[in-house]
């Protein structure tokens, strides 16, 4: 019997996957053992530790630094940023106060320029004389 086109090609498929499968699990120690030109690591990279990093122990409770502030020195770091927060709050109304009266002088002078057309258009204009086409025509 012949084997089908599919499973003739679908073993070196299966057996490739198998073999990068189990050759995921151990790939640190592959990949140091290749040589540069197949992409492995360079000769001038630094050899890897004999021993791993320790993890940092995250919930061990320690003891603070620094005592907590009096209640006190707390106040008056709070005077002293509700001063800062007011002084900057200051500096930004008087930005938006001439940033505002900018945006009122422009809308002032074309508020006049609208009333002075409207005034012009309003006027009635003077009579000019009317041209006589047909008469013209005739002289010519």
């Amino acid at each position: 019997m012949q084997r089908s086109t599919v499973s003739r090609n679908a073993a070196p498929a299966v057996v490739l996957a198998v073999a990068l499968a189990l050759g995921g699990c151990s790939a640190a120690s592959v990949i140091d053992s290749l040589p540069t030109e197949v992409g492995g690591l360079p000769a001038a990279a630094p050899k890897r530790p004999d021993n791993p990093a320790q993890y940092p122990a995250v919930h061990e409770v320690r003891e603070r630094p620094e005592k907590t502030l009096s209640t006190r020195q707390q106040f008056e770091l709070e005077e002293e940023l509700s001063k800062a927060r007011s002084r900057q709050n200051s500096l930004q109304n008087k930005d938006a106060i001439s940033r505002a009266q900018a945006e009122v002088e422009k809308t002032s002078a074309a508020r006049a320029r609208a009333i002075e057309a409207a005034k012009t258009a309003s006027q009635p204009a003077a009579k000019k004389p009317a041209n006589k086409p047909a008469a013209d025509a005739e002289t010519r």
